[in-house]
């Protein structure tokens, strides 16, 4: 896995400046030909529980039922369990697997959705 970061990143250039007021944005380029066949949560068959009977605020199990690989951006909600959470981390899942551990913080859902709810009173 180390070899293909690295392989990766030595393909790696950064590209123009894109600015927008007091925000600075610097994207980065690869031409490195990725064989990830993976799909977003939106389209992905995932099942989320608790990882116990009792549960624990900030961790989940999460079951990827589908035959590609889920991919999980931070800031995304997942659906289910006792009660919905903001996933606090970006993961890849893999095909027909389980990850169960930290990967979300239901303070962090309803900051967002406050959040949102002031940007539309706004």
């Amino acid at each position: 896995m180390q070899s293909v970061i690295q392989g990766y990143l030595d393909k790696v250039k950064v590209g123009r400046k894109q600015s927008h007021r007091n925000l600075a944005f610097f994207p980065l380029l690869s031409g490195y030909p990725t064989t990830l066949d993976y799909m977003t949560l939106e389209g992905g068959h995932i099942e989320v529980t608790e990882v116990s009977e009792g549960g624990t605020v900030p961790e989940l199990k999460v079951v990827n039922k589908s035959p590609r690989m889920v991919l999980i951006l931070d800031g995304e909600e997942l659906v289910g369990a006792k009660q919905n959470r903001i996933v606090d981390t970006t993961i890849l899942i893999q095909a027909k697997a389980t990850s169960a551990g930290h990967l979300a913080d239901p303070w962090e859902t309803m900051f967002a959705k406050a959040c949102h709810r002031l940007s539309l009173s706004s």
